[in-house]
C-alpha cells in the first residue's frame, strides 16, 4: 500500500514527536505512580532528539517531562532492527529477530509491560495513528512470527483484555476472509 507523502510526513511527525515515559504521581504524601503513558517515537534515536533540542528555541517535551526513558532496540539477529523486533524490545524488554512481534527468537510468547500492568490491576489502552495490528503496538498485546499475520494479531487484540484501543485497521477485524 502506498501512502501519499503528506500522510507519511504527518504520521512520522506524530510518531517521532516523543519517546518518553510520562509519569503522573498522586498528590498524596506517598509518591505512588498513578498513571503511566508510554509514548513511542518511530525512528527516534539520540541524534534526532539532540537535533530537536538544539534547533528548537522553546523547551521540548523531553526537557519538560518529569521522567524520560531511552531504550536500545537492536534485534537479536541484526544491529539494525525492524519495527516488529524494535516494538518487542520496547514492549517486553527482550531482543528478538527481525520480523518477530511479541515473541522471542524461538517464537515463544513474551510478557509485555501491558500484561504486567494488567496483572497489577491497572487499566490499559493502545492509541495509535496507524493500524492497531501494526508491529509496534501489536508487540504490547500479541505475538506472531511474521508482521504479515495481521488477522492473527487482530484476534489476539480482541482476546487481550485491553480496556481501550483506538486506531485504524477495521478491515482486520470485520469482513475478514476467515
Amino acid at each position: 500500500r502506498i501512502l501519499k507523502p503528506g500522510i507519511v510526513k504527518i504520521s512520522r511527525f506524530i510518531f517521532t514527536s516523543l519517546l518518553m515515559v510520562c509519569v503522573a504521581v498522586s498528590c498524596e504524601s506517598q509518591a505512588m505512580v498513578k498513571i503511566v503513558i508510554y509514548l513511542i517515537g518511530d525512528g527516534m534515536g539520540i541524534g534526532a532528539v539532540s537535533s530537536l533540542i538544539l534547533s528548537d528555541e522553546a523547551p521540548t517535551g523531553f526537557e519538560l517531562a518529569p521522567v524520560i526513558g531511552l531504550s536500545e532496540t537492536s534485534s537479536a539477529d541484526n544491529h539494525v532492527s525492524d519495527s516488529p523486533a524494535g516494538g518487542t524490545a520496547l514492549a517486553a524488554g527482550v531482543r528478538t529477530i527481525n520480523g518477530h512481534t511479541g515473541v522471542d527468537p524461538d517464537g515463544k510468547p513474551l510478557t509485555s509491560i501491558l500484561y504486567k500492568a494488567q496483572a497489577m490491576g491497572k487499566k490499559t489502552g493502545i492509541v495509535v495513528n496507524t493500524t492497531l495490528t501494526e508491529s509496534t503496538p501489536a508487540a504490547f498485546y500479541g505475538g506472531v512470527t511474521s508482521r504479515k499475520m495481521t488477522y492473527e494479531l487482530a484476534k489476539q487484540l480482541t482476546e487481550s483484555q485491553v480496556d481501550l484501543a483506538i486506531g485504524a485497521g477495521l478491515d482486520h477485524f470485520v469482513g475478514r476472509p476467515d
